[in-house]
C-alpha cells in the first residue's frame, strides 16, 4: 500500500494592504497581482495573491519580534486551522497599524476553535477626504452565515434617550486636555497599551488553550 508523507508545518503569511490581505508568491504565479511599492527611500515590485477576506478555526494568536534593516518591528499573528492542502494561514501585520488595533480590540472576546471572518476594509466615504481602514471579525449566525460582529471588547455602549453613551473598559486609554492637543501621540500610546494588554492577558490564555 503506497503512503505519502504528510506536508505538515507549512505556513502561508497573509499581510493587509489597502483592505486586503495578501500574500507574497513568485512571478507568473496564476492568479497574482502585480503592485509596485515604496517605503522611504525603497521601492520594488511584488507579486501577490489578493483576497476580501479570510474564514476558519482560530488556533493560536502570537506577538513576534524581529529586526530588518536595523530597524526593530513587532507583529500580530494569527494562526488558522491548516487548509486542504494541509498549509497554515497566519495573518502577521504590524502592532503599529490600524488593522492592528481592531483585531487587538477584539481578541478578549475570542478563543481558540472559533470559528471566524476576518475581512479587512479600507475605502473613502464620499464626505470625506481621508480613507476608513480596520477590520471586521464576524461569527456564524443561526443560519450558517458571517453576520455576528465580534464587539470590541474594551467598550461598554449604552443607550440613554436615544443617545448612545461610550464606556470605556478594563483600564482602556481616555484623551486627557493635553491629548486633545496631539491625536496622534495620543493613538500610539493607546497602541501600545492594547499590545501590553494583549501580552499579558490574551495571549498566555491561548497558550494554556493550546
Amino acid at each position: 500500500m503506497s503512503t505519502f508523507e504528510e506536508n505538515r508545518g507549512l505556513k502561508d503569511y497573509y499581510y493587509i494592504v489597502d483592505g486586503t490581505l495578501r500574500m507574497s508568491v513568485p512571478e507568473g504565479t496564476s492568479g497574482s497581482q502585480k503592485r509596485e511599492w515604496t517605503v522611504g527611500n525603497k521601492s520594488g515590485v511584488k507579486y501577490e495573491m489578493v483576497h476580501r477576506s479570510i474564514t476558519g478555526v482560530l488556533q493560536n494568536v502570537t506577538l513576534f519580534e524581529g529586526e530588518t534593516d536595523g530597524k526593530k518591528y513587532r507583529t500580530l499573528q494569527l494562526y488558522f486551522d491548516a487548509d486542504s492542502n494541509l498549509r497554515t494561514p497566519v495573518i502577521s501585520i504590524n502592532t503599529d497599524s490600524r488593522y492592528a488595533d481592531d483585531i487587538m480590540k477584539c481578541l478578549p472576546n475570542l478563543s481558540i476553535g472559533d470559528e471566524i471572518n476576518v475581512r479587512p476594509f479600507s475605502f473613502t466615504p464620499p464626505d470625506r477626504d481621508t480613507k476608513i481602514t480596520g477590520v471586521a471579525i464576524t461569527k456564524q449566525d443561526s443560519s450558517g452565515n458571517f453576520t455576528l460582529k465580534v464587539p470590541n471588547a474594551f467598550v461598554k455602549i449604552t443607550e440613554e434617550d436615544g443617545v448612545k453613551k461610550y464606556t470605556n473598559l478594563h483600564g482602556f486609554p481616555e484623551p486627557t486636555e493635553d491629548d486633545r492637543d496631539d491625536w496622534k501621540l495620543f493613538f500610539t500610546k493607546q497602541n501600545r497599551w492594547l499590545v501590553k494588554y494583549v501580552r499579558e492577558n490574551v495571549i498566555p490564555r491561548f497558550s494554556v488553550e493550546n
